[in-house]
């Protein structure tokens, strides 16, 4: 009798980890090989799960896509923001004689609206 293989038992991940390694793996492969080169069935090998587990997460090429790219404006609003907040509150200050009235400083009224930002990387 010849022996059995059995693939080891991955460990069971969190819906919103596995989420988030498939948003990790959505961006390395857009990454390296932009909207029209990248392929679903390479970001779901590089998550580790299977291609039709990968469209029960996201719909389609188009809705992973935006779903990283709102997840990358996110992450960069973030690390903008906090040192914004804080220097307006006083507790933190640039190393640059900038002041929040200098023009290197965005004001609410100047800014355009994040989703425009946003708007302009959509795929076709």
């Amino acid at each position: 009798m010849g022996a059995t293989l059995v693939s080891p038992r991955r460990p069971r991940v969190a819906a919103q980890e596995r989420r988030d390694l498939v948003l990790d793996a959505a961006v390395a492969e857009f990454g390296a090989h932009g909207w029209h080169g990248a392929r679903i069935e390479a970001i779901a090998a590089r998550a580790g799960i299977s291609h039709p587990y990968l469209l029960r997460l996201f719909a389609s090429k188009r809705k992973l896509f935006m779903t990283a790219t709102d997840r990358a404006f996110d992450r960069m609003e973030a690390a903008f923001t906090e040192p914004v907040a804080h220097d307006e509150v006083g507790t933190t200050r640039s190393r640059t004689s900038t002041t929040p009235s200098s023009p290197r400083w965005p004001t609410s009224a100047g800014a355009p609206p994040p989703s425009a930002s946003r708007t302009a990387l959509r795929p076709p």
